[in-house]
């Protein structure tokens, strides 16, 4: 039987895809023993980051997606992961960040191309630069 640590921490694909999440961030992180010991340590980078509330954001949403993509195999036969579902995870932080902050001023198309808008923003307008 599959425990919920497995599925939404261990799975060698789930593995892969917070470790991806945590690089693209450009961190790393030491995948916790459960998920009882996630948030503490989710947390714990977090105080030091300019936007704690992304940080999180960006956790809360790789579970989201995992769970539905798990329910989605499970029920519909249907498989999500990879590439789509990074995107998918970046795609749910961006619309739950704009949600709870209607003015934050960068468009989908920005975030998929660069952390930097996550990264820096931190309820102001900051400008990036491309190169």
């Amino acid at each position: 039987m599959e425990t919920v640590d497995h599925m939404l921490l261990h799975c060698s694909v789930v593995y892969s895809l917070w470790q991806r999440l945590a690089r693209w961030w450009g961190t790393t992180w030491v995948m916790p023993g459960s998920l009882e010991a996630w948030l503490p340590q989710w947390l714990s980078p977090a105080g030091a980051l300019r936007c704690q509330e992304v940080w999180m954001t960006l956790g809360y949403s790789m579970l989201w997606s995992l769970w539905l993509a798990k329910n989605s195999l499970v029920f519909e036969s249907k498989t999500l992961y990879g590439d789509a579902l990074f995107d998918l995870v970046l795609t749910r932080a961006f619309w739950w960040i704009k949600v709870s902050h209607p003015l934050f001023p960068y468009p989908m198309g920005c975030i998929l191309a660069t952390r930097e808008a996550f990264k820096g923003w931190s309820g102001k307008t900051i400008h990036l630069q491309y190169g």
